[in-house]
């Protein structure tokens, strides 16, 4: 099932008082346009709010007011000013050029160079002549290339993809309902488990020497989940971990890469935690996410601004599904971004960013991976069977977003 791509790398660099695009590697050669941000600080922060939701129970270590925002004309502004010009029509070419080949085209976006530009949320680029956000469709994934020292190779995956969870929830923070987060995650991906596709490790010990203890064993992902958010005064991005008293314990990506660098059989790392894709504006490197995959992880998917549980939940079943099936984690997202465009938090599909720090795909299912996927139970199936898992652990609620992707698949 996995896809073929060719990719559309982007870089954009500071050009005089203002910015320029470069097409640096693409189907149609190179390129370069200046580029105009059509949006104030201030927008931009007032469209991170509107797209995230209401919460009681946030993961923000402080919180904002939402407004009303326009997404679609969001991204049509952004799409416009980064693919206008001969950026833009080495991206038509380069999409009939794919299409030619029977491949898709994947836009890689080099934000180095402009740290100050990484808190755009790309995610939401919408293509005018195509009429589609372009994160939306399986041909056009979004991904943000990372600069980093290392190139790590794909690793074989048979059956089950292994994923390591950390749940955190320290005594001196807010609460969050992590324990029922971790029976939901357990709960919506039982039939994963069941079929031996995917298996689930839940961290008891959510401290540093916790993870570090546990990453001696062979896992594929590592999923946290917990409160994260923005050190304003060290300027970087944190997750919040806990000591050995309980206590909250602020960790920089920087430290959490060290302990994750050298498992080599970690292809991916899942942040549930609110805003682990923030950086600081002027270190492209402060955001968790980002500091992670400068440190050779391969890939990232971190949050930008807060998720809602219905979406986290529909996030959490989808991505594990698709990924067991075979399908590449570009591929996967779109998916997932997919099946939340269509819930009723139908404006978080863009929420996730997605990180790489090479050019390989991080996994490599073997055959046999591939056809235990095969013989189990359809996606509708399964899509039912994590319904009922939400129903059994008590949040009907919750399902009901699961529910909604059977509606929209049946004939």
């Amino acid at each position: 099932m996995g896809r073929e791509y060719l990719d559309f790398d982007v870089a954009v660099t500071r050009e005089g008082q203002g910015y320029a695009a470069h097409v640096l590697a693409s189907p149609a050669g190179e390129a370069s346009a200046p580029f105009t941000l059509p949006f104030t600080a201030t927008d931009l922060a007032q469209f991170m709010v509107a797209v995230g939701p209401p919460r009681v129970s946030s993961r923000r270590l402080a919180p904002a007011e939402a407004r009303a925002v326009d997404v679609k004309e969001y991204g049509r502004r952004l799409g416009d000013a980064l693919l206008g010009g001969d950026v833009g029509r080495a991206f038509r070419a380069s999409l009939s050029a794919a299409g030619a080949q029977d491949r898709d085209l994947r836009l890689r976006l080099l934000l180095d160079a402009v740290p100050d530009l990484d808190p755009v949320p790309w995610e939401y680029l919408y293509d005018s002549r195509l009429g589609r956000f372009l994160t939306l469709s399986q041909e056009t994934p979004v991904v943000r290339l990372i600069d980093s020292l290392e190139r790590p190779p794909a690793v074989p995956v048979d059956a089950p993809l292994r994923v390591l969870v950390m749940v955190s929830s320290p005594s001196d923070m807010p609460p969050l309902a992590v324990d029922r987060e971790e029976q939901l995650l357990r709960a919506t991906t039982g039939d994963l488990v069941a079929s031996g596709r995917l298996t689930i490790t839940v961290l008891d010990d959510a401290t540093l020497t916790g993870l570090q203890r546990a990453l001696l064993d062979d896992y594929h992902v590592f999923h946290f989940i917990g409160h994260g958010g923005f050190d304003q005064a060290a300027q970087e991005g944190v997750l919040v971990l806990e000591r050995d008293d309980g206590t909250a314990h602020r960790v920089s990506g920087a430290r959490l890469g060290t302990l994750l660098h050298d498992a080599r059989t970690m292809q991916l790392t899942v942040l549930n935690a609110c805003e682990g894709a923030r950086t600081s504006g002027r270190d492209a490197f402060s955001g968790v996410g980002q500091a992670l995959a400068r440190q050779g992880l391969p890939a990232v998917v971190a949050m930008q601004t807060e998720i809602s549980d219905r979406a986290a939940l529909v996030f959490s079943h989808e991505f594990y599904w698709f990924l067991t099936r075979g399908l590449g984690i570009d591929a996967a997202m779109c998916e997932v971004r997919k099946a939340m465009a269509v819930s009723d938090e139908a404006s978080e599909w863009g929420t996730a960013v997605l990180l790489r720090s090479g050019p390989e795909q991080p996994f490599s299912f073997t055959a046999g991976a591939t056809e235990a996927a095969d013989r189990s139970e359809s996606r509708l199936e399964s899509l039912y069977d994590a319904a009922q898992g939400a129903i059994q652990a008590g949040a009907p609620a919750l399902a009901l977003p699961l529910l909604e992707q059977i509606a929209t698949q049946r004939p």
